[in-house]
């Protein structure tokens, strides 16, 4: 379980700096299962000796999981404090501290004008979604007032021009418009307020992202192999419907 996580945290390296391991790559994630499993049984086993008690079980637990976990989020606050992990609303920050479960609000669809999911970036925004010059995201239509959270990256690298990206709905008229440079320390981060009458009444919606520059990696270098057509990185687009 722990090679499979950290074949994933490694993914922004090239191919052939890894050492990747077939099965463990590929099935690594079944070691979770496991895990609940031996957890499952273990917990059972526990609870049916005759000195179990509900209370002393669950103040252990509190004390073997709640300070290491605190002990690792004041790690992350002080990475970004240092500006070297991505920053968090305050309020998200104060109740993950506490294990409960959060809504994580509606996920969209890429639909058209994407690439696969690749990579995974130093500053902890997790893998991205390239673009094309133009792209379409689907999303369930919650048909009530919601905010539309964005984080996107300009490419950077041997792309150094801005980029303008225009977000609109069902091809209407832009909801935003934001600039993203290559030198923007951190990737762009949007909240786009998108009222009911907006979403209108149809059971999928579409938002379309549009960017004013693309570039073609081999074009720039030529001893690139990538021909595609690139935009923007999107590392999360996510709807949150009031009330969630």
């Amino acid at each position: 379980m722990a090679y499979f996580h950290s074949y994933i945290a490694l993914r922004a390296f090239p191919e052939s700096a890894q050492i990747p391991i077939g099965p463990l790559k590929d099935w690594g994630y079944l070691g979770v299962n496991l895990f609940f499993a031996i957890s499952g049984y273990v917990i059972c086993l526990v609870a049916s000796k005759p000195t179990f008690s509900p209370a002393s079980f669950a103040i252990k637990r509190v004390f073997r999981l709640f300070p290491m976990y605190w002990v690792a989020m004041a790690t992350i606050a002080f990475m970004i404090t240092i500006g070297k992990y991505r920053p968090e609303p305050l309020g998200h920050f104060l109740y993950s501290m506490t294990l409960l479960p959060q809504s994580e609000g509606v996920g969209v669809m890429y639909r058209d004008g994407w690439y696969e999911s690749e990579g995974s970036d130093t500053a902890g925004e997790g893998s991205w979604h390239w673009s094309k010059k133009n792209a379409t995201l689907a999303i369930k239509n919650p048909k009530k007032d919601s905010v539309l959270y964005l984080k996107v990256g300009n490419p950077g690298g041997p792309f150094k021009e801005p980029q303008h990206v225009t977000v609109s709905l069902e091809g209407g008229a832009p909801i935003d418009e934001f600039t993203t440079t290559a030198s923007d320390p951190n990737v762009t981060s949007r909240t786009i307020s998108i009222t009911a009458a907006a979403w209108g009444s149809r059971d999928t919606a579409e938002l379309h992202l549009s960017v004013d520059k693309a570039y073609v990696p081999n074009q720039i270098v030529p001893s690139s192999k990538d021909s595609r057509e690139l935009g923007v990185r999107v590392f999360r687009a996510i709807v949150v419907p009031a009330g969630s």
